[in-house]
């Protein structure tokens, strides 16, 4: 089961929605956050998603943080280990952070600043471009590349580039290709 911590504040549903449909179609979704418990799936659900806006301690390799706010990874970066990814909207605040640390930070960006940018966005479909290597939870290495993401659900910016980092990571891709 992949693990994925969606941190931030909890009146933010931004990401909430957009990641657990899609998610649903990918394996289905365990969801857990303060006074909500749902089960999006017909089997066994391949993802698990905590949604909090705090945490104290955290003991689980191979999760995928996600940000809501690039403001957050200082807090993240005190528990994460590095065999966890951290998912954030591109902040130029990131840069010196990221360097000092050696938790893998995968920077989104609708411009050609992230290491995830949106190449291009229509009302069916978005090229999602990789920029630097990124290696899967499974240890698959993945060199700069293109994807082709069909869309079947009104998404763009950043949730759209934080749920092609979670397939992607997940390895739930088709080839170079995501069905969104």
């Amino acid at each position: 089961m992949v693990k994925v911590i969606l941190f931030g504040d909890k009146n933010d549903t931004s990401l909430t929605l957009p990641l657990c449909r899609c998610l649903e179609r990918h394996g289905g979704v365990f969801y857990i956050s303060d006074g909500c418990i749902s089960e999006y799936s017909n089997t066994s659900p391949s993802f698990i998603v905590i949604e909090s806006d705090s945490i104290e301690n955290f003991n689980a390799e191979g999760s995928i943080f996600i940000l809501k706010s690039p403001k957050s990874v200082k807090k993240i970066l005190a528990l994460n280990s590095e065999n966890n990814y951290v998912v954030t909207e591109y902040s130029k605040a990131l840069d010196t952070i990221r360097e000092a640390s050696n938790i893998p930070i995968i920077r989104c960006s609708s411009g050609n600043m992230g290491d995830v940018t949106l190449s291009s966005l229509n009302e069916s479909s978005a090229c999602v471009g990789i920029e630097h290597s990124i290696t899967t939870l499974l240890g698959k290495k993945l060199e700069p590349c293109e994807f082709k993401v069909d869309l079947g659900s009104d998404i763009c910016g950043y949730p759209l580039l934080a749920v092609c980092c979670v397939l992607i990571l997940s390895e739930k891709n088709n080839g170079y290709a995501l069905n969104i």
